[in-house]
Parts: C-alpha cells; sequence; structure tokens
C-alpha cells in the first residue's frame, strides 16, 4: 500500500470509526451496533476495495483478520509458501461448520450421519495434502 492509499484508507475508516471513539460500543448506541453503523461499516469497506482494486484488498481482508494472522506465524515459523497459507486458512475457514458439527454430535453421544463422516473425511484428506 502507497503512503497516499494508505492515508486515503485511513480517511475512509476513521470516519466511520471516529464517531464512536474508534469502536462501537454499546453503551455509546444503546442497541449495538446500528442499521446506520454497519451500512456505513459496508460503504467504507466498498470504497476501500475500490481503492486498492480486487487482489491487494483480498490480502488487505487477510491482514486484518486475527485467524489468518495466527497462520501467518506458523507460516513464518515453518518456512511455508503463501500461497499454501491461505489455502490452509480458506479451507479451515470451509470446513468450520462440519467440525462444529461434529463436535456437536461428538457432545450428544450420537454417531454422526453417512453425509457427516464423508465431509469429515474430506477434511482430513485436505489437511493431509
Amino acid at each position: 500500500m502507497t503512503p497516499e492509499e494508505f492515508r486515503e484508507v485511513f480517511k475512509v475508516k476513521n470516519s466511520v470509526e471516529a464517531p464512536y471513539g474508534g469502536s462501537v460500543r454499546v453503551n455509546m448506541t444503546e442497541a449495538g451496533e446500528t442499521p446506520e453503523h454497519l451500512q456505513d461499516k459496508q460503504a467504507a469497506e466498498s470504497r476501500v476495495a475500490e481503492i486498492l482494486g480486487p487482489e491487494r484488498y483480498a490480502s488487505y481482508q487477510l491482514a486484518q483478520d486475527p485467524g489468518f494472522q495466527r497462520f501467518s506465524d506458523l507460516s513464518d515459523r515453518f518456512g511455508v509458501a503463501r500461497e499454501n497459507l491461505i489455502q490452509a486458512y480458506r479451507l479451515q475457514q470451509q470446513m468450520a461448520p462440519v467440525r462444529q458439527s461434529s463436535v456437536g454430535i461428538l457432545q450428544a453421544g450420537a454417531a454422526p450421519s453417512p453425509e457427516e463422516q464423508q465431509k469429515y473425511q474430506g477434511y482430513h484428506e485436505a489437511v493431509a495434502r
């Protein structure tokens, strides 16, 4: 990101967050994030996407994601290529519902259905690659 882009992105994001002291607090809006604030945030994100372009915006989003940052730390530590890191992170995001449903089934003591077993097996095979 160039210094000019950084300043422009900052202005856009700050215009949405500054009225709330940098973050939306329940005690300031009384109902959590208002529909107007959510709409303003979406408009700001659209503007940031315009400023950066699709490819750089995707990288920007990953850089803002704490879950991806944890993956990135591991990547740096073990020398994993960025493309593989992104692929692994996307796979983890896609499989999160499968993991959650599997945990719920196991906690309930019920056997997973054949469909759930197949999804879970696909997850393990993809991770093993």
